[in-house]
């Protein structure tokens, strides 16, 4: 477990900075979503009972810029993470296969063709695991505690309460997982023996 962590970091150690600046552009689009409740909340509450039109239609505009550039961001940050995603899955297949063409030729003399293409199938899967794990984790972490924060902000009592779903959710989480490692087990055994 550790060598394997070891070896994604290894992999992730070269790309800091990309990988700083696809954090900083979700941010970006998770601050830039949470202008508009602001907007509204001021057009519900101050410019409709004053019944400001010059005001309403300065908001409108605002909200319209807003709308095109968090639009701009989430193209940018797709097309960042989609790049940066297969770019690690290009360095991690590349090792791999370089590791295999390496080993000597008992190993290949001792193991059969059926297990080494299962193996090389299998990095797909491992690649797909370290991608969630890394990316779509820390994301909605980011994601969560900056509307989180936000919600403090705005209602503090409600967001403590809402808080308590939370340990719900991670035991439903993990309790799916549980289940999901269980059928790809089943799956693996059952296409090992093919």
């Amino acid at each position: 477990m550790i060598k394997t962590i070891k070896f994604i970091l290894n992999l992730l150690k070269y790309k800091k900075l990309d990988y700083l600046f696809l954090f900083f552009l979700f941010i970006l689009l998770n601050f830039s979503g949470l202008v508009k409740p602001l907007i509204f909340i001021t057009v519900i509450d101050k410019i409709l009972p004053e019944k400001d039109i010059k005001k309403l239609i300065f908001l409108l505009f605002i909200l319209i810029i807003l709308e095109i550039i968090v639009n701009l961001i989430s193209l940018a940050s797709n097309y960042y993470y989609n790049y940066l995603s297969q770019k690690l899955k290009y360095d991690f297949k590349y090792k791999f296969i370089n590791h295999i063409l390496k080993l000597p030729l008992s190993f290949f003399d001792n193991t059969s063709s059926g297990e080494i293409l299962n193996r090389i199938r299998d990095t797909d899967s491992i690649l797909d695991i370290i991608d969630n794990l890394i990316f779509n984790f820390s994301l909605n972490l980011i994601s969560f505690l900056i509307f989180f924060a936000f919600s403090l902000y705005i209602n503090p009592t409600l967001s403590l309460i809402s808080l308590i779903g939370v340990p719900l959710f991670f035991y439903f989480n993990l309790y799916m997982g549980e289940i999901k490692k269980r059928k790809s087990q089943e799956l693996w055994i059952k296409n090992k023996n093919l």
